[in-house]
């Protein structure tokens, strides 16, 4: 039993290890986005909280990879652990989400990916209490954006309408995409 038990932690060691370089890749890519969406297709984006927020990323991406390489962690150390790493993404895709259009933008179904991913490492509970963050927090974020608590970033040359002050809009984004979230962890946990 304690064999499996070592095996299982050996393979929740492994997907930390790819959740981190999977992180990577996601910064590269922000990176590479907002390059093109700014420089090729002349959209117009907050580049500077954007940037600030991507190596924001990088900074807590490169302590969790030099923790994970110099510490030797227990099963419950590493629950704690991609719990934390979870946790700090969902908080960093909210607010990049926030910066480039909010409801109106598309990349608002890339936490299904991050869904997916975390899902793999936490526990069925965990996973939909994650579900359950991620749902309050966008929608959260539609809600404060239609009210005027936070203000609207438009992704300016992408969309030319205000769909964020369309009520019923609203509601059905923010239907589908918590549907989905939790679809996607039911498929997954």
């Amino acid at each position: 039993m304690k064999q499996t038990a070592n095996l299982r932690e050996e393979e929740l060691l492994q997907r930390l290890g790819w959740f981190i370089q999977i992180r990577w890749a996601a910064i590269v890519f922000i990176i590479l986005l907002v390059l093109t969406a700014t420089n090729l297709f002349q959209v117009i984006l907050p580049a500077l909280p954007i940037f600030l927020l991507t190596l924001f990323i990088a900074i807590y991406n490169a302590g969790f990879k030099l923790y994970l390489k110099h510490k030797t962690l227990s099963a419950c150390n590493i629950r704690i652990f991609a719990i934390i790493q979870s946790m700090l993404d969902i908080i960093s895709l909210t607010i990049l989400i926030h910066f480039t259009g909010g409801a109106e933008n598309p990349f608002i179904f890339y936490f299904i990916f991050h869904t997916i991913f975390t899902s793999m490492l936490l526990s069925k509970k965990e996973s939909y209490i994650q579900a359950g963050i991620i749902c309050f927090l966008i929608v959260g974020l539609f809600i404060f954006e239609y009210l005027n608590i936070l203000p609207h970033h438009p992704v300016k040359g992408f969309l030319n309408i205000d769909v964020y002050k369309n009520p019923v809009y609203m509601a059905a984004i923010s239907f589908v995409f918590s549907s989905t979230i939790f679809i996607a962890t039911f498929f997954t946990s």
